[in-house]
């Protein structure tokens, strides 16, 4: 409902005239209201007014003012001026525009339009006028004007790092350069708005946005190998923000981890890169690996899956070459840093050799001297602890 009066704008005539739309200088005045169905199918207005002429005209997503055939629907009939109506098969998600206006200047008074239709009939308050644009300027939280763009993308991380921003809303006719405001203050545009000296009109509610920080390292992989006697890590990131190194940290049972190392990061890039690190003493039994990722200001995230290596060898000592070759008898031994005793003894079980050494974490790796040996089978024995490993080994010559 409403009152057309002498406060009103005033427009072209549109009707239906030989079942076209027919458009008269007649100067009238009008008021237009924007809706919206929620149902497609036909629907139809009917206007009750207080006994003046008037017309009703429908038309799609926006009206023209003197330019009445522009996006025209259907209007009232010519024979129709006392309480007209109209009819017109009306579909969702589209913008309608509904004029009431008088046959000729001075048509005033009050009028309602009722709504008939499947569907139920929405009013959208917030239509932009023919010949204007909305924009949406982006303030940071220094109030300063980011960008004034027709969207509100602010993905790119150049233009918009991390904090805070308010999106704005602003109508203003088309085509108006705004670019002279992108790096001031967000409070001269809307002192310029309100006072004139730009055209437009801020929307009444803006949208509060938040940029965190990005990932520092995108990781696309992160792998342990085993290859007897060692673990091969390899890791790759697509992109690294401030990225100041890596620590690989191991474990013999998941929860307790120690460095394994260090390597240095790349920075900042979007460019692949490939890492790797060769664990040449992996812990027997069951090993863990993670990766931490420190940044330059000290910021530590660990990244990636935690990879688990199973290694199958039991024994925990192993000769190689064997037939030992020359006068070195030449083995590895598994376990945690300790001191390790060494027995060698010959087939009737008499005691030959005895070492004392030192073993790290992990996989320690031994050629002893047996020149004194002669050719024949001998029994080899290491002590770590409580631990005790046997293997037998051959001198060929």
């Amino acid at each position: 409902s409403g009152t057309l009066d002498s406060g009103d704008p005033t427009t072209n005539i549109a009707i239906i005239s030989s079942g076209a739309c027919g458009n008269f200088a007649n100067d009238p005045v009008f008021e237009q209201r924007s809706f919206m169905v929620d149902a497609a199918g036909t629907y139809m207005v009917n206007e009750t007014s207080s006994g003046y002429t008037n017309v009703l005209t429908l038309y799609e997503n926006s009206y023209a003012p003197f330019q009445g055939c522009t996006d025209w629907v259907t209007s009232s009939w010519i024979d129709n001026f006392i309480n007209p109506s109209i009819s017109s098969s009306l579909v969702t998600n589209q913008v309608y525009v509904l004029i009431n206006h008088g046959t000729n200047d001075g048509q005033f008074g009050t009028y309602n339009n009722t709504f008939s239709g499947p569907g139920t009939v929405f009013e959208v308050t917030d239509v932009i006028p023919t010949g204007f644009e909305l924009s949406f300027v982006m303030v940071n939280g220094s109030g300063n004007i980011v960008e004034i763009a027709g969207d509100a993308d602010l993905s790119s991380s150049t233009n918009f790092p991390q904090g805070s921003y308010t999106v704005h809303g602003l109508v203003s006719p088309g085509g108006t350069d705004f670019s002279g405001y992108v790096g001031g203050s967000f409070a001269s545009l809307q002192t310029d708005v309100s006072s004139g000296s730009t055209c437009g009109a801020f929307s009444g509610n803006t949208v509060a946005v938040t940029i965190l920080g990005g990932l520092p390292v995108s990781l696309s992989k992160f792998s342990a190998t085993l290859d007897e006697p060692n673990v091969y890590l390899d890791w790759q990131t697509v992109s690294e923000l401030d990225n100041d190194f890596f620590t690989l940290e191991r474990s013999a049972d998941g929860r307790t981890f120690s460095e394994l190392t260090q390597i240095n990061g790349n920075g900042t890039t979007t460019s692949t890169i490939d890492y790797q690190f060769i664990d040449k003493n992996p812990l027997p039994g069951t090993s863990y690996y993670r990766l931490l990722q420190t940044d330059y200001d000290g910021t530590r995230e660990y990244v990636g899956e935690i990879q688990v290596i199973k290694r199958t060898e039991d024994k925990g000592i192993r000769i190689q070459p064997n037939p030992i070759a020359g006068d070195v008898l030449e083995f590895q031994v598994s376990g945690e840093s300790n001191k390790m005793q060494l027995f060698i003894y010959n087939t009737n079980g008499q005691l030959l050799r005895t070492e004392i050494l030192n073993t790290i974490a992990g996989i320690t790796s031994v050629s002893l001297p047996v020149n004194e040996l002669s050719q024949g089978l001998y029994l080899l024995k290491a002590v770590i602890g409580e631990t005790i490993f046997t293997d037998r080994f051959i001198k060929s010559k």
